[in-house]
């Protein structure tokens, strides 16, 4: 693992859809997120998916939210 901090090297999540349920699809009976980090430049990106480890729909929007707002907040402190 790897942080990215270097000045080019910023992330964001890159977030196109639309609809409450953007970014989260359910496998196996849990929530899971797919998130695409981008690069400022828009040259990098690199794709997570993860579970959110619920079941319950709302708490997995929640889940979601906390985790862009995260990222967003942290830019160049990114271990990916």
């Amino acid at each position: 693992m790897r942080t990215m901090n270097t000045e080019t090297d910023y992330w964001n999540v890159c977030d196109k859809g639309v609809g409450k349920n953007r970014n989260l699809w359910r496998n196996g009976g849990a929530w899971w997120i797919s998130i695409t980090l981008v690069n400022e430049l828009g040259n990098r990106s690199i794709r997570r998916r993860f579970s959110l480890k619920t079941r319950d729909i709302e708490v997995a929007r929640v889940r979601r939210d906390k985790i862009i707002a995260a990222i967003n907040d942290h830019k160049g402190e990114i271990a990916i």
